[in-house]
C-alpha cells in the first residue's frame, strides 16, 4: 500500500500562508467569522477565521482538485477531517497541527484502505490493511512507520451484508472467536425456590427477535493491549491469555469505538443484561449452565467447579480464559473468573413479558454478571445480577463483547 507522506501537507501550507498576501477576501469577513479567501494559485477557502487565520470549521479546494474538510486552528488542520489528496486518495480521521494523529482511515486511489492510529503522520501500532479484492490483514507499525512482525489474515467467514451469519463462528482481526446466537425465547431471573438467590431476579419472560455474536471468551489482557497499547490488569503476570481486569464500563466504549474503527464497522458492542443471560444458560434453567447449585459460598460446588474459577478454587487470581468447560453453546467462564460488564443500566426487573429489552433509560450503575475469580458461589449463578458505576474499576471486572451480524 502506498502511503502518502504527511509532508507534501505541511509543504503546501508554508506556501499557502506565503501566498496570503497575494490572495484577496471575495466574501465576508476572513478576519473574524465567516468568510471566502481566495489565493493567487486559484485555491479557495471557505469557513470560519479568527485573528485572520483560518480556525474553526472550513474547506480549503485546490485548483488540481485536493481538498481539506474539517476543523482548523491558527491556519493548521486540527481535529476531525478529510483531505482528498491529487491523485484521489483520502484520509478521514483526526489532525493535529495538520499532521495525521489519532484514529484514521486511508484509502489509496488503487483502493487499499488503512484504518488504525496515526501519530505525527505515520502509522502507528495496531491496524487493519484491506486490499481492492476485499481480503483484510491486522498488522502493527512502529513509531517510524514501518512495519513489525508480519500480517496475519482475517477469518474468510467474517459476516457480511451478503452473509451476515456466516457460518455461524468468525475469528476478528483480533483474534477474538465469536458463536452466532439464534433469536429465542426464554425465563429471565430465578424461581423463588432457587438455592442463593436474591430479590432483584424476578423471573419474567424475554423474547430476543434479534440473533447475535457473541464472543466465546472475556476480552485477554493481550487483546486489550493490541487496541488500546496498555495493559491496565492488576493481575498483569497472569498473561496475556487472561482476562484484562481492572476497567470500567467508560474504558470499555473507548475500546469498542477504536476496535469499530479498526475493523470499519459500528457492530462490536456490549451484550444487553438479556442477550448475556441468554446465552450463559444455554437453554438450562438450573443455577447454572452446568446444573444445580449446591453451595453458597467458597466451598467446592461439583457443578460450578466444572465451569468456573471462584473463590474456592481460583487461588485469588484470575486464570487464562478456557480452561473450565464451556457451555452447551461454547462460551467459555461465563460464570467465574471475571465479572462481565453488560449494556443495561441496572433497573428493577419487569413482570410481564418483554421483548428485546435494553435496560433503563438512565442510571446509576451499569450491570455486571457472571461473578469473578473472588465470588461466592450464589453469585455466579446465571441469574445473579451485579451493579458498578461507569466510571469505576475493579480487579474483578472485565468484558465480554457482542457483535450485531
Amino acid at each position: 500500500m502506498k502511503v502518502i507522506n504527511y509532508l507534501w501537507i505541511v509543504l503546501y501550507l508554508c506556501s499557502m500562508q506565503a501566498s496570503l498576501a497575494a490572495g484577496g477576501c471575495i466574501k465576508g469577513d476572513c478576519k473574524e467569522g465567516q468568510g471566502t479567501f481566495s489565493y493567487a494559485d486559484d485555491s479557495v477557502y471557505v469557513g470560519q477565521w479568527k485573528g485572520n487565520k483560518r480556525d474553526g470549521m472550513g474547506i480549503l479546494t485546490r485548483p488540481k482538485g485536493s481538498k481539506y474538510e474539517g476543523h482548523w486552528k491558527d491556519d493548521q488542520f486540527d481535529g476531525h477531517g478529510t483531505y482528498i489528496y491529487p491523485d484521489g486518495s483520502t484520509y478521514v480521521g483526526q489532525w493535529k497541527n495538520s499532521r495525521k494523529n489519532g484514529e484514521g482511515r486511508y484509502t489509496s486511489a488503487s483502493g487499499f484502505e488503512y484504518a488504525g492510529q496515526w501519530k505525527n503522520g505515520r502509522l502507528v501500532g495496531q491496524g487493519i490493511l484491506t486490499t481492492p479484492d476485499g481480503n483484510k490483514f491486522a498488522g502493527k507499525f512502529d513509531t517510524n512507520g514501518k512495519l513489525i512482525g508480519k500480517y496475519v489474515p482475517l477469518a474468510k467467514n467474517q459476516p457480511s451484508k451478503s452473509n451476515p451469519t456466516a457460518n455461524k463462528t468468525f475469528t476478528n482481526s483480533n483474534g477474538m472467536k465469536f458463536i452466532y446466537i439464534s433469536p429465542g425465547s426464554f425465563v429471565m431471573g430465578s424461581p423463588d425456590d432457587e438455592k442463593g438467590r436474591y430479590d432483584n431476579e424476578t423471573q419474567h419472560k424475554v423474547k430476543l427477535t434479534q440473533g447475535f455474536f457473541l464472543a466465546t471468551t472475556e476480552v485477554t489482557q493481550g487483546q486489550w493491549a493490541a487496541v488500546m497499547g496498555n495493559n491496565p490488569s492488576n493481575f498483569k503476570e497472569c498473561g496475556d491469555e487472561c482476562p484484562v481486569d481492572q476497567i470500567s464500563w467508560d474504558d470499555v466504549q473507548l475500546f469498542i469505538q477504536r476496535l469499530n474503527l479498526l475493523e470499519g464497522t459500528k457492530k462490536y458492542r456490549l451484550p444487553t443484561e438479556a442477550e448475556w443471560e441468554y446465552a450463559c444458560r444455554a437453554g438450562n434453567n438450573e443455577a447454572f449452565a452446568s446444573g444445580g447449585i449446591t453451595e453458597l459460598e467458597c466451598n467446592r460446588d461439583i457443578n460450578l467447579d466444572a465451569v468456573a474459577w471462584f473463590c474456592g478454587n481460583s487461588d485469588n487470581t484470575t486464570h487464562r480464559v478456557a480452561q473450565k468447560k464451556p457451555n452447551a453453546l461454547g462460551l467459555y467462564d461465563m460464570h467465574g473468573n471475571v465479572s462481565e460488564l453488560c449494556a443495561d443500566w441496572y433497573a428493577e426487573y419487569p413482570s410481564d413479558q418483554i421483548i428485546n429489552p435494553q435496560g433503563s433509560a438512565s442510571g446509576t450503575y451499569r450491570t455486571i454478571r457472571g461473578g469473578g475469580w473472588d465470588a461466592y458461589a450464589r453469585h455466579c449463578r446465571s441469574a445473579c445480577r451485579g451493579a458498578l458505576p461507569p466510571g469505576e474499576r475493579s480487579h474483578g471486572v472485565g468484558f465480554r463483547l457482542a457483535r450485531t451480524p
